[in-house]
């Protein structure tokens, strides 16, 4: 599950952006609370769409991230 993205909408995204001081990143933010160690919830926006993931602090730096390594790690979005 950790570093493997699912697809969420905007309602969502905007409620934990509010939850808690997030960590700022390109295309998005993460919340850690540190009783998870360096395990962090990271929310990104890719275009119209709205991805969480669990991700480790200390491994995955999301200024790193390009588009298509998070679309990589992504389950598609639904078809409809």
């Amino acid at each position: 599950m950790l570093g493997k993205f699912w697809q969420i909408d905007q309602t969502i995204y905007d409620e934990f952006l509010e939850m808690l001081p997030p960590i700022y990143c390109p295309g998005g933010f993460r919340l850690c609370e540190r009783l998870t160690d360096d395990i962090a919830a990271t929310y990104l926006k890719v275009g119209p769409y709205h991805w969480c993931a669990f991700t480790n602090l200390t491994t995955r730096d999301p200024r790193r991230w390009s588009r298509t390594s998070v679309d990589s790690w992504c389950d598609p979005p639904p078809t409809s």
